[in-house]
């Protein structure tokens, strides 16, 4: 910039008229790196502002768009799925993504956290580390084997046709022996890897539809209503604990295709 003020001023002639001091010719010396350290500090502060707009957003989309990845040609889903809990009568349980293919039906835990999470595929209790604080909490791996027995007992099929999988949708940074079902991010690369056929179309077509029949005929208020109720008045027993990170949420019934 001022070299730019120094060439106009050469072409119209006006240094030839003006004398600066030597005062004022060490002030512009030390004007030009101070403009461009602050030129720089701006752009740095905003470039950081806009990262971490984008690391919102992505976080927001991570998991939606994850499984709008998946090919339509192999998997169905379903979201929020209300069932009667297994051995407990008159007591809803809540799926929050049921996802099916001829490989099995994959029943997906999503956790909305930051911070810290430790834990391992062989801890019943893991570990929430965020802003100062540490909380346990059950391993959703386990929570998520009480969804499966509940569907698998709707669906009238053996539980060696379901996959088990915890999502971590938020930014929660996971330590620990944590086993490959337990995943962050790429999400439809985990779902989309080949396995073994565990289901014939006709098993998978019934299934679809025995599932998605109940759904659509569930209320979903009232039976968030009543899943919420015996939550909160059911007791604490260590071999049916059930910890729920992820209220809330689009309710919605998706086939990909």
């Amino acid at each position: 910039m001022l070299a730019q003020l120094a060439n106009t001023l050469n072409q119209s002639g006006v240094t030839e008229q003006v004398a600066l001091s030597p005062e004022w010719q060490l002030a512009l010396k030390l004007a030009v790196p101070v403009m461009i350290l602050g030129a720089l500090l701006a752009l740095i502060i905003g470039v950081r502002r806009s990262v971490r707009g984008t690391e919102t957003s992505d976080h927001a989309m991570t998991f939606e768009g994850e499984l709008r990845r998946l090919d339509p040609r192999r998997f169905w889903r379903l979201e929020n799925v209300y069932l009667p809990r297994a051995h407990t009568t008159g007591a809803l349980t809540r799926l929050d993504h049921v996802v099916m293919s001829r490989e099995g039906i994959y029943v997906i835990e999503v956790k909305d956290l930051r911070g810290v999470v430790y834990g391992s595929g062989r801890s019943r209790r893991w570990v929430h580390s965020v802003d100062g604080g540490e909380h346990e909490f059950l391993n959703p791996l386990v929570q998520n084997a009480g969804h499966i027995e509940a569907l698998a007992a709707f669906l009238e099929l053996p539980l060696k046709k379901f996959h088990s999988v915890v999502c971590f949708e938020g930014n929660a940074k996971l330590k620990g022996r944590m086993p490959s079902n337990v995943v962050r991010r790429q999400l439809s690369r985990y779902l989309a890897r080949r396995r073994p056929r565990l289901l014939s179309e006709d098993e998978l077509t019934d299934a679809w539809s025995r599932l998605k029949h109940h759904d659509r005929a569930t209320d979903k208020v009232e039976a968030g209503r009543q899943y919420l109720a015996w939550r909160s008045g059911v007791r604490v027993d260590p071999r049916a604990e059930v910890e729920m990170q992820h209220e809330g949420g689009a309710e919605r019934t998706q086939r990909l295709d």
